[in-house]
């Protein structure tokens, strides 16, 4: 744009007129009401998360590969000052390995509703998973997305019975949302979901959730997997035959 102003004041100037003050007085005059609207409609698009209205280049995480050949991801999370320390955190930079790029391990991902409460902004994912090799390929396909790249917290939780080693698996991650994953862990343990890997998304909206974002995180998922008809099994081996004859 300020190439385009250059070649219209060249055209306006007159031969024998000093131009040098005058053109940098104009260009700042046309310019930059057009750069501080850019600006204005670039903290709005970080607020909201909205695809639509900022570019593709401010929603795609970063994907760095290093010496080792391992995928770094790094979010595109933004930065609120004045909020808690763990929003101003953001999301983790996370290390991919090819074990989570291997197609092999390739998994079907449902997606619940987005849910507004007190302006943050929730959404559920989950995937039906027997191995780490599906958990994190399941991991990494949803960060992947440009929406979820934004968001300020993916906290993540998973259970499975690993038959190499004979025992059942639960963990899970904050994603630097203090408490979130053992509460999103702490469901599927007690309410007895078998194989399967679980995400909720979170887009801070300025306003202190205290406790009641546990909640919110726990019903987003609890009606997600209600939804999908996902139900609680016994744990172990019949676990898991049960899930086999569901197909």
């Amino acid at each position: 744009q300020v190439g385009g102003l250059i070649k219209t004041l060249a055209e306006e100037w007159l031969p024998g007129e000093a131009c040098i003050f005058g053109w940098a007085e104009e260009i700042a005059r046309r310019a930059l009401p057009e750069a501080q609207e850019h600006q204005a409609q670039s903290a709005d698009v970080g607020q909201s998360g909205s695809r639509e209205e900022c570019s593709k280049e401010q929603l795609r995480p970063r994907i760095v590969i290093d010496d080792d050949g391992n995928h770094i991801y790094e979010p595109r999370t933004r930065k609120h000052r004045d909020a808690p320390r763990s929003v101003r955190d953001g999301q983790k930079l996370r290390v991919w390995d090819d074990e989570s790029l291997d197609p092999a391990h390739a998994v079907e991902l449902y997606h619940g509703e987005v849910v507004e409460e007190k302006k943050s902004k929730f959404q559920a994912h989950f995937a039906k998973v027997v191995n780490m090799g599906e958990v994190k390929w399941a991991h990494r396909e949803l960060l992947s997305d440009d929406k979820l790249a934004t968001a300020t917290h993916n906290t993540i939780a998973y259970q499975f019975y690993d038959y190499t080693k004979s025992i059942q698996v639960l963990d899970y991650d904050d994603d630097h949302e203090n408490g979130a994953g053992k509460c999103l862990g702490r469901l599927l343990k007690h309410g007895g979901y078998m194989g399967i890997f679980v995400m909720v998304s979170r887009w801070y909206g300025g306003v202190q959730l205290g406790s009641d974002r546990f909640k919110i995180l726990n019903r987003v998922l609890q009606t997600l997997l209600e939804k999908s008809g996902v139900e609680s099994q016994p744990k172990g081996p019949t676990g898991k035959n049960a899930k086999n004859k569901k197909g």
